[in-house]
């Protein structure tokens, strides 16, 4: 696909630690919520293979890869194992719908504001990529609201955030022929599209079945499903247009085919990457991009134009704008 409208110089990309910041779970989270409820499911556990494997590992996209691909465990350890996998994003769910009613540490008013600036202009469209499969942006931004590209998504679904799931609130994914037909309609949606990598949590193909890619075979996963085989091809035609400027928030480097898109955007394309992340840039560097395929050449050697060691309490303070905000907006869109 050829886009054809003008595009935003200014990207940005989502991981599990941008929703942290407002009650989200990291990985380790993840192991420990799936853990333990994968406990209260199984009976006779000294009998339990799955579970000992699981006390091995901590990596539970990874577990849940072979567990699914795999017959290696009983049917009942499975089912079990997917169960527990998918109460923890219900689990995820609850947090994030009751962000607002909680002591908030974070303004959702200044990153409204932050997302204003992206997506300042009229005659260009502006993208916003998330690997979360959690609902935080579309429970609490509006102004402006993003937009699904390739979905029906009706904007009203959660004018009240805490709002629980019910059956007419699950998103149909299209089929390629449906598919087909709204790429032509993506220029008139709006001018921020906000692109979910790996599935979404609301989302349900024609078997009613969940469409989010959890696993350590995210690649092949991908190309399964119309829509996120698009949304990847999107991903890599955006950054690769000429002097892009990506802001990654809360992004550990662990998905080769988002590392492998940004390093050859870097490379070729002149992609510049700028990151926000709590860790200390050192141990970023060694234990983060330098440890997930070395990735440390192309982007921190060569991609990295601003790195902030702070959390988003820090930059988007209740109070008001900061020096850390300003640094930011001046290094980013300049």
């Amino acid at each position: 696909m050829s886009l054809n409208f003008q595009v935003s110089k200014n990207v940005i990309l989502t991981g599990a630690g941008f929703t942290h910041n407002f009650g989200g779970f990291l990985a380790k989270t993840m192991w420990a919520m799936i853990h333990n409820r994968y406990q209260r499911y199984t009976q006779r556990l000294d009998e339990n293979q799955l579970i000992k494997e699981f006390k091995r590992g901590f990596d539970y996209e990874e577990i849940y890869q072979v567990v699914v691909n795999q017959n290696k465990y009983k049917k009942d350890e499975k089912e079990h194992l997917i169960n527990s996998v998918f109460d923890v994003y219900d689990s995820l769910d609850s947090t994030v719908r009751n962000y607002r009613n909680s002591s908030q540490d974070v303004s959702i008013y200044q990153i409204n504001k932050f997302l204003s600036l992206m997506n300042h202009s009229n005659t260009e469209k502006t993208f916003f990529f998330s690997l979360n499969q959690d609902l935080f942006i579309e429970r609490y931004f509006s102004d402006p609201r993003p937009v699904h590209p390739g979905l029906n998504i009706s904007g009203a679904r959660f004018i009240s955030q805490d709002k629980v799931l019910e059956a007419n609130d699950y998103i149909a994914v299209p089929t390629l022929e449906e598919l087909e037909r709204r790429k032509s309609d993506m220029s008139s949606l709006g001018n921020l599209y906000y692109v979910k990598l790996h599935g979404s949590f609301d989302w349900r193909d024609k078997n009613n079945e969940k469409v989010m890619v959890i696993g350590t075979n995210k690649t092949e996963n991908i190309k399964k499903e119309p829509i996120l085989k698009w949304y990847h091809e999107l991903f890599r035609e955006v950054l690769n247009l000429s002097n892009r400027r990506l802001l990654i928030i809360g992004y550990g480097f662990r998905d080769k085919h988002i590392n492998q898109i940004i390093a050859e955007a870097s490379n070729t394309y002149g992609l510049k990457v700028f990151i926000i992340s709590p860790h200390d840039p050192e141990d970023y560097r060694k234990n983060v991009l330098q440890v997930n395929q070395g990735w440390s050449d192309s982007i921190w050697n060569k991609a990295l134009c601003g790195y902030y060691p702070y959390t988003l309490k820090e930059i988007f303070p209740m109070n008001g704008n900061n020096e850390l905000y300003n640094s930011l907006i001046r290094d980013f869109f300049d």
